[in-house]
């Protein structure tokens, strides 16, 4: 997991530490807090945990009704984010059925290939 938060950081920037322990969580929060105040960032993920009832209805949300609730960022590029983090959980859905990667910190057993 570290070696894939490198990569991430050197690619698309964001904060030297994260305090979310949840892998998904943690990929959503780095897309957020890229090219943004890492405060924005925590703001916005506390407005999308709020508004939603999991990452399943974020996921088959519109980019326009997510997008309403990313205001915290500012304005600019959050339709980009808005997209790319419902990309990031229709690729984590279609691939393990589920919007869960516990198993990355060796808490829950590793998906079948």
């Amino acid at each position: 997991m570290s070696a894939v938060l490198k990569a991430l950081e050197k690619t698309f920037g964001g904060p030297k530490t994260l305090d979310e322990p949840r892998p998904l969580e943690q990929l959503v929060f780095l897309i957020l807090a890229r090219c943004s105040d890492p405060r924005r960032a925590r703001a916005a993920m506390k407005r999308l945990e709020m508004e939603f009832v999991d990452w399943n209805e974020l996921r088959v949300t519109s980019v326009y009704e997510i997008r309403k609730h990313l205001a915290p960022l500012g304005a600019q590029k959050i339709g980009d984010k808005a997209e790319e983090i419902r990309e990031l959980l229709t690729t984590v859905y279609e691939r393990f059925n589920k919007l869960d990667l516990a198993f990355l910190h060796g808490v829950g057993n590793a998906p079948e290939e």
